[in-house]
């Protein structure tokens, strides 16, 4: 009897540290077309990889001849409209109804867009105005920046820097132009487990348009940045087309957190079970955009975290031929396990989560992920020593997150609503 307990106890513990690790975690049709979009998550694309998605589509048609799940897949990913973008330029025909489920994407996002920048070069002139130092973040800098257009780079808000003092004079600037916290309240620890003030709203011709103000860059609860860097030194300015001067990080720095961001722990589940493409094309359309301007050696010593980033995306999509020589030749039998595969584990599916795997599986997602996304989240690069990490590195950290986690919620009397 005691025997059985100890089994049913320690059963899903050991399945999932020694499963095979060669499993794919997530087969099939879905894992399919994600392959076949992840060649299309490319801000630009040259002949070669042109040639390459042609194959591609000719195979999708004769396994899928309806391409059933592109559009939902797309959409879920954020290339709808790029997708649409790039198709009929390589002289690729999806199905009718697909073609239409695509067009239909691209117009909802372009109208959309055209209607968040409004709204965002007026919060530009208005934080000016107030004397508010704002940096513009991922889709509020780079679908004017990298993208041929705005609507190309779908976004749900628009994310700005401000310096941490200059925050409530920042949230009374949305204010007085019409933006609102529309929760009732917000629980006890919320920012500083988020590191961003509780998002703005504001209705603009039927569209409700989101603004996060973030201090902090990088740092989420529990978790520190790769590498240390200063969003404030050496920002990029440019002009807005209402003539208002708008300001970016460095390249270094908004690399540094566009591959931050692809890889954090804290991202809602479905967004992660793979890497969401767009913001693979965003880190390689920046990368691809900027490549005369940006020091490559200097990159390579100063953000080795971004370097391995790239380095490992190459293996998911072709690197644009403008960064892709500034790298060595992958080496023969190099190819991490997983290539693709995200992590679903805790703290980005918590326990009690509706979308949690059985126990064992859960288990394993958490303290076992896949080789090619621990080498990411952890800038090991291709060929990096795995096992310091595998063994050490990643459990300590999901211990310590839970510990932080344990702390912050039963044993801190403010977080309880208690008083010292």
């Amino acid at each position: 009897m005691k025997l059985r307990f100890l089994r049913s106890l320690m059963g899903p513990v050991l399945i999932a540290w020694f499963r095979p690790l060669g499993w794919d975690r997530i087969g099939g049709m879905e894992a399919s077309l994600y392959h076949f979009l992840s060649r299309l998550a490319r801000v630009e694309i040259d002949p070669a990889l042109g040639a390459e998605i042609r194959a591609a589509a000719r195979a999708l048609e004769s396994e899928n001849p309806r391409w059933e799940g592109v559009a939902d897949l797309a959409e879920a990913q954020g290339l709808g409209p790029l997708i649409h973008h790039h198709l009929r330029p390589l002289g690729v025909t999806p199905p009718v109804p697909v073609g239409r489920q695509l067009l239909g994407l691209y117009l909802r996002h372009r109208d959309a867009n055209e209607i968040r920048l409004r709204a965002l070069d007026e919060i530009v002139a208005a934080m000016g105005a107030a004397g508010v130092p704002v940096l513009l973040l991922k889709g509020a800098a780079l679908a004017r920046r990298v993208y041929p257009e705005p609507g190309l780079r779908p976004m749900g808000d628009m994310d700005l820097l401000v310096p941490g003092e200059a925050l409530p004079l920042a949230t009374e600037t949305l204010h007085r132009l019409g933006f609102r916290n529309l929760a009732a309240a917000d629980p006890p620890g919320w920012q500083a487990e988020h590191r961003h003030a509780p998002a703005l709203f504001r209705g603009v011709e039927g569209l409700l348009v989101q603004v996060e103000l973030h201090t902090d860059l990088f740092a989420q609860s529990g978790e520190a940045a790769p590498q240390p860097a200063d969003p404030w030194a050496d920002p990029l300015a440019f002009r807005l087309p209402g003539a208002e001067e708008a300001r970016s990080p460095s390249h270094e720095v908004m690399l540094l957190h566009l591959c931050w961001h692809l890889v954090n722990l804290r991202h809602d589940p479905a967004q992660v079970a793979r890497p969401r493409l767009i913001w693979v094309t965003d880190i390689l359309g920046y990368a691809q955009r900027f490549a005369e301007e940006i020091d490559w050696p200097g990159l390579r010593a100063r953000r080795p975290f971004v370097w391995s980033a790239l380095a490992l995306l190459g293996q998911l999509t072709p690197l644009p031929e403008s960064v892709r020589r500034h790298f060595p030749p992958p080496e023969a039998g190099r190819r991490p396990r997983g290539v693709g595969e995200g992590y679903r584990g805790w703290p980005a599916c918590p326990l009690a989560s509706p979308q949690r795997r059985r126990l064992d599986l859960y288990l394993r997602d958490t303290f076992w992920p896949p080789e090619w996304w621990l080498r990411l989240h952890y800038g090991l690069g291709p060929a990096g020593p795995l096992v310091p990490t595998r063994w050490l590195g990643h459990p300590g950290r999901i211990l310590r997150g839970v510990g932080h986690k344990l702390a912050r919620d039963y044993l801190n009397p403010i977080q309880k609503g208690k008083h010292p």
